[in-house]
């Protein structure tokens, strides 16, 4: 193969040489069907492993099976297979999305009230959950307005619809199927990018080509694309709807793409096409891309017009910065240089080095990536209050305050995963032996040996806690029982239904006695403090659970051939942390909608 190889041409012609420039270098940077397809190893658990593909000895089996399929690492030391394996998980991750968001439109096509929403958002309660009547769980719906009974939602999914263009249940159908539809191809992106055009290592390392192909790409063309639907789908529907116009006689979004005099008779300057765009007239466009700020007085969100002219503004900057890194010409920035010339008086060799880790250890890449995206959910939690960008959303005071806590828990997720990837990095990748007095040794070196200071605080801190918590729960748990059908406040409670709204935990009170949502509150509550048995004792007693588990299997010759283990501290950490975090999620939602529905 003459790929990668300069090829001089050198020809006479009768007394002149022609020399002919260098061909451009040509990169072979897929691997062809490097990985046979096998159902096979479907059927073997834990065929990533040689010791875990035997089978189990021992109830250990089952907690590595789980921890060790996804330890990348943990299979190979090659960097390229961990690269592959990485980025197919990645369409994988993307097919499960779009299977959710299929799932999302589907119910607000066939279970919802958009429709009856969306011609009076101000008094119609969002609903697309609608509970089935067995055993009498339908006492559950309640009456949202618009003539449906269902059980009100507070996902901001309504508000995004109207903001988008969506004016009936047919469109959210289409939008639905399409999902469906990406969902499978991106399952077969995955499957392809690792079995039949596996890319290398190299590829994977060529961070200024990414860059360039991420800003002007995903970023640029993403949001001009976005900025092109609102302002030829999205506003002239939002102006009709706002004017209070019958979603059913608005015009169907591909009228308004198709036919130019549609638009034009809401906002004249569309006759003149994009001639104000090249003669720089640019002022012409004003009536749709504005600069107003504030909030528009109808909806209580931003302006549309201002979010168009946003995501047309920042796709002209991403499309620009899309240009901006050195790839196969000799112009632009180099990462590699821009980072080793940043130093100062006091930081030593600064930067140096830090190209070669982030580009080897993509454990050190993520937690720079997730510090970053937890950072920027934080902010985008506070500005999803304060600067609603959605029509109504700032009026659905349920909605507002899920969607805050939502991205506030994701947020802390995503930071705590920085920290736990920075950790890994550190354990795996780091060599302190090559890495003097830059940046990283300077932040790192010497902290080690304070560590059982705040180590021993927190557990004693957190042990006297626990001991609290537990009793308090008992009692909580204990009014629950006693009082679940009728009380000194509610004698005739059990006559009630679950819908009554009366007292749940936002009112100084527990609730068990009280609504569903109280013993909701209960139950994630008794998950949450579950957890503070593994995190405080380290392994929640279970070396005291399985031998009682053991004896009374032996007593009746019921033992199987697998043997019992106790939990590892690891494994009680993880049990612990995932109880901890599913009860502490699930007791906020529980609390917060109590109280802010009935307010709202």
């Amino acid at each position: 193969m003459l790929a990668g190889l300069f090829v001089c041409v050198v020809r006479k012609e009768e007394d002149s040489m022609i020399i002919r420039s260098p061909e451009p270098e040509v990169k072979i940077l897929v691997d062809r069907d490097p990985i046979k397809t096998s159902f096979e190893e479907w059927a073997k658990p834990g065929h990533f492993s040689r010791t875990i593909a035997k089978g189990p000895d021992t109830t250990t089996w089952i907690w590595n099976l789980h921890a060790d399929a996804h330890d990348f690492d943990s299979h190979t030391s090659d960097l390229e297979e961990i690269s592959r394996k990485v980025f197919s998980a990645h369409f994988g991750q993307l097919s499960i999305i779009f299977l959710w968001l299929s799932g999302m439109y589907f119910h607000g096509a066939r279970f919802s009230n958009y429709e009856a929403w969306l011609s009076d958002p101000t008094h119609i309660r969002p609903s697309a959950q609608v509970v089935w009547p067995i055993v009498g769980q339908e006492i559950l719906n309640g009456d949202v307005g618009g003539g449906f009974r269902g059980i009100q939602i507070t996902s901001g999914f309504f508000q995004i619809w109207r903001a988008s263009g969506i004016t009936n249940e047919l469109q959210l159908y289409c939008t639905a199927i399409g999902a469906l539809v990406f969902a499978a191809l991106m399952l077969f992106a995955g499957w392809f990018h690792y079995h039949k055009a596996a890319p290398k290592l190299a590829w994977f390392q060529d961070v200024e080509s990414m860059l360039n192909h991420h800003l002007a790409g995903l970023l640029g063309l993403g949001s001009l694309s976005w900025a092109g639907h609102q302002v030829h789908v999205s506003l002239p529907i939002n102006q009709f709807l706002n004017a209070g116009v019958d979603p059913k006689e608005i015009p169907l979004p591909h009228e308004f793409i198709l036919n130019r005099d549609l638009l034009a008779q809401l906002y004249p300057s569309f006759a003149e096409g994009a001639t104000p765009f090249f003669t720089l007239n640019w002022s012409k466009y004003a009536e749709f891309l504005t600069f107003r700020g504030g909030l528009d007085p109808v909806t209580g969100g931003l302006w549309l017009t201002d979010i168009a002219h946003h995501h047309l503004a920042i796709a002209i900057l991403f499309l620009i910065a899309g240009h901006m890194y050195r790839t196969n010409w000799g112009i632009g920035h180099g990462i590699k240089d821009i980072l080793e010339a940043h130093k100062g008086p006091f930081t030593g060799q600064g930067h140096k080095g830090l190209y070669e880790i982030l580009t080897t250890s993509w454990h050190a890449q993520l937690s720079i990536n997730l510090a970053m995206l937890g950072s920027l959910t934080i902010v985008v939690a506070h500005h999803m209050y304060s600067m609603p960008p959605y029509p109504y959303l700032a009026t659905d005071y349920g909605t507002q305050l899920s969607l805050f806590t939502h991205h506030m828990w994701i947020g802390g997720f995503l930071i705590v995963g920085a920290a736990a990837h920075a950790a890994i990095f550190m354990v795996r990748d780091y060599d302190p032996t090559i890495r003097y007095n830059d940046l990283l040794d300077l932040a790192v070196g010497g902290k080690v040996a304070l560590l059982p200071i705040p180590l021993g605080t927190a557990d004693f801190l957190v042990h006297h806690i626990h001991a609290f918590t537990i009793h308090v729960t008992v009692l909580i748990l204990l009014k629950g029982v006693l009082f679940a059908r009728s009380s000194r406040l509610i004698p005739d409670k059990a006559n009630l239904g679950f819908r009554f709204p009366c007292d749940g935990p936002g009112r100084g009170s527990y609730g068990s006695s009280l609504s569903a949502y109280g013993l909701f509150f209960l139950g994630a509550h008794f998950i949450w403090a579950f957890s503070l048995m593994f995190l405080f004792s380290g392994r929640g007693y279970w070396q005291e659970l399985i031998e009682s588990i053991v004896w009374a299997h032996n007593k009746l010759k019921v033992a199987p051939a697998t043997q019992p283990r106790a939990l590892s501290i690891v494994q009680g950490r993880a049990v612990g942390v995932t109880h901890y975090l599913l009860g502490g999620i699930a007791t906020t939602w529980a609390f917060f909608l109590a109280r802010i529905i009935a307010v709202g």
